[in-house]
Formats: C-alpha cells, sequence, structure tokens
C-alpha cells in the first residue's frame, strides 16, 4: 500500500479551502458591521455590555491574525476594509457624541 496521494484530491482540497476561507472572510465583515452597529446604537448614558467588547476584540483578532499572511490577498484587503469600517464607525460615535 502505497502512501502516495494523487495531485487531484489536494487540488480539490486546495479549492474547497479557499472558498471555505473567501466565506469566512465574508462572515467576519458581516459579524464585524453587526457588532459595530450594534455598539453605535447604544446611547451615550448606556453601557456596552462585556460580551459585546468580547467578540468586538475576537473578531478583530480572528481578521489580524488572517491578514498577517501577506501572501493571503483576501485576507489583506479585509483588513483594509474592517479598518475602514472601524474609522467610519468611530468618526460617526466622535460626532454623536460631541452632538449629545
Amino acid at each position: 500500500q502505497s502512501n502516495k496521494r494523487s495531485l487531484s484530491p489536494d487540488l480539490e482540497e486546495a479549492d474547497s479551502a479557499s472558498k471555505r476561507s473567501r466565506s469566512n472572510n465574508s462572515h467576519l465583515l458581516t459579524e464585524l458591521t453587526d457588532v459595530l452597529a450594534e455598539i453605535k446604537s447604544t446611547p451615550s448614558s448606556g453601557e456596552i455590555s462585556a460580551e459585546l467588547l468580547a467578540n468586538l476584540k475576537l473578531l478583530m483578532l480572528q481578521i489580524e491574525h488572517l491578514s498577517a499572511d501577506q501572501t493571503n490577498t483576501e485576507a489583506v484587503q479585509m483588513k483594509l476594509e474592517s479598518d475602514r469600517c472601524l474609522e467610519s464607525w468611530f468618526d460617526d460615535l466622535v460626532a454623536q457624541c460631541e452632538a449629545d
């Protein structure tokens, strides 16, 4: 019995991993957007739950980890998108606090 693997299953596995990666990247951005929207909807006099902040931290760590591999261009792009999303969210939050 040989331990050789045919090329085809490896290619299928790589393709499948790539599709999972794209799906996961999209999912992370969607989750990040949802968490930021929930934080933004919290009144400035309100309190943001520890669970929500933990979710935000976890999402940011996952995005940071994925984008550390510069050859993963989709993850790097996702990191840039998440940074833009955070910057916009933070600007809106500052404006809202100044208005309050």
